[in-house]
């Protein structure tokens, strides 16, 4: 038997960032933990189980992926210790398994030797938290000490594995329910080996978590990150991209960089091109959106807050009107483009389709209908733009309630290194993010039907009733029910969705999924015409 242990939710200074979670379901690099988790275990034979709490109430895409990967839930009732939780999980197993691992929630072990008998893992303390503080080279007659451990001192790092379960089982119950009672007693009798090879990734603290999230990123294909405790040094074969990146982030006006992380070193001048800023030990919006549960009243401060950040950039303006050319091209020239270079695909970008029974144009005549409600740019649209304001660019910060952006664009349509552009597009992005649920396709949540005989589709979204909630806060406070406004930005949001097809061609699951949500906002833009 193989047991992640996430029967307790997380501590009270993650919930106020996250919203109330089991540990193993914390957001890691656009997945939950437990994935990784699963990963590492799934590589030892053994059943796998994952407790969470009582009340918990896991979606139905994660119902299905554990599913998949033969992981069986438990459900325990609160209130339970840690060691108690094990005993219920032991019993409700019901089945005479000859080992027992256990695997803490909040813990991620890699490159351990998962099937070591009678082994326990053991790390370095980094920091001042309540540990297990352990011996560094032998258990044999040593009590395990619950304890406050500061820097340098050895601590349980949470993977246990035991040959005797029962023994196990009956230590924690002697001891009236208390882990590492239990777990000294059983080591009295069966020594215990400490396994300290291998990477401890702790996500227990609200520090810690940040730390070990830092060393699993995710980023696309031109992009290399180095993140280290204080810094991310991206770089690039790109080198435009990180001279336009960087320059974004000297040339914004000194008042606004209290809305971004500092800029550290500028080396786009080499050969590979490179800049540094701060890191910040905050989470992207599109964690909070698709894996976080946060309540709607939190949400309403942090869309508040991406507001004002907009109305602030508003306030920065240019007179240079070649700005209203290139703020043209990234509409309907761009996105006939790109969808010429998605027929190498072998898609049919000039045939008719269907949106779950409902006749749609082809995406050609989609683009084409949906840019007669995108007027030409004016100069009052022009103005400080961040080029790529969606939610995995922006950070929140709980403590001051505001956000931190990054990962600018800092090009035009015309291919200019600049800070200004169409204050429109940057609307569009966060709607494409918050409406148009790019961030659940990213990470795969999703399920589509597609028939390619009638060439229909249909797609639907994991935990649509609170990201429902969420959108219609989004609606009041960007729009305030001027339908008009939002008809704009929601036929800018189609093209950002058909101009994006081609640059997902590593992910034709998600280029299909691309094209049905488009056809779905096809649908709104239909309805919302109507009413506007």
């Amino acid at each position: 038997m193989i047991l992640i242990t996430s029967a307790a939710y997380i501590t009270k200074d993650f919930i106020t960032e996250i919203g109330n979670l089991p540990p193993s379901f914390l957001p890691i690099g656009n997945r939950r933990l437990f994935r990784y988790q699963i990963d590492e275990l799934q590589k030892i034979d053994g059943d796998v189980y994952l407790s969470i709490p009582q009340d918990f109430e896991i979606d139905e895409y994660d119902r299905k992926y554990l599913e998949k990967r033969k992981v069986v839930i438990i459900q325990v009732p609160e209130g339970l210790t840690l060691g108690e939780s094990i005993v219920y999980c032991w019993n409700s197993a019901e089945k005479n398994y000859e080992s027992l691992r256990l695997l803490h929630g909040d813990t991620l072990i890699r490159g351990i030797s998962l099937d070591e008998s009678d082994g326990v893992s053991i790390g370095m303390n980094a920091g001042y938290y309540p540990r297990a503080v352990v011996n560094e080279e032998i258990f044999t007659n040593t009590e395990i000490q619950g304890s406050w451990a500061g820097d340098d001192d050895w601590v349980l790092s949470g993977y246990f594995s035991f040959s005797e379960p029962r023994l196990l089982v009956q230590s924690i119950v002697r001891s009236r329910g208390d882990f590492i009672a239990g777990l000294n007693t059983y080591n009295s009798k069966h020594q215990l080996k400490n396994l300290k090879e291998g990477e401890w990734l702790d996500f227990g603290h609200i520090n810690t978590f940040y730390r070990s999230r830092s060393s699993m990123t995710t980023q696309r294909e031109f992009n290399e990150m180095l993140i280290t405790h204080r810094l991310v040094t991206k770089s690039s074969h790109k080198k435009k991209k990180m001279v336009a990146e960087a320059s974004w982030f000297k040339k914004i006006p000194a008042e606004l960089r209290i809305y971004l992380p500092h800029l550290i070193s500028d080396n786009t001048n080499q050969e590979n091109a490179s800049y540094s800023i701060e890191y910040l030990y905050l989470l992207p919006l599109s964690d909070l959106y698709v894996f976080g549960n946060l309540p709607s009243g939190a949400w309403r401060q942090i869309l508040r807050s991406c507001r004002v950040v907009a109305d602030e950039f508003d306030k920065v303006n240019t007179n240079d009107q070649s700005f209203l050319q290139s703020a043209d091209a990234l509409y309907l020239p761009k996105t006939l483009s790109r969808l010429n270079e998605y027929t190498a695909t072998g898609f049919d970008i000039n045939s008719p389709l269907k949106f779950a029974g409902v006749d749609v144009p082809s995406l050609v005549d989609i683009a084409c209908a949906t840019a007669s409600s995108i007027p030409p740019a004016e100069m009052t649209n022009i103005g400080l733009l961040h080029g790529d304001y969606c939610f995995s660019n922006i950070l929140y910060d709980a403590r001051l309630q505001s956000v931190r952006l990054i990962d600018p664009r800092g090009i035009d349509g015309n291919d200019r290194v600049t800070i200004f552009g169409d204050r429109r597009y940057d609307l569009a992005k966060l709607y494409h993010s918050v409406i148009g649920l790019y961030d659940y396709i990213l990470a795969g949540r999703y399920t589509l039907n597609m028939n390619k005989e009638n060439n229909e589709f249909f797609i639907t979204f994991s935990d649509s009733q609170r990201f429902t909630e969420i959108q219609t806060l989004f609606r009041t406070i960007f729009f305030g029910g001027d339908t008009k406004a939002e008809l704009q930005i929601l036929a800018i949001t189609i093209h950002l969705f058909l101009s994006m097809l081609p640059l997902h061609s590593d992910r034709p699951d998600a280029q299909n999924a691309m094209v049905a949500n488009a056809l779905r906002l096809y649908v709104e833009y239909q309805k919302l015409k109507g009413e506007s």
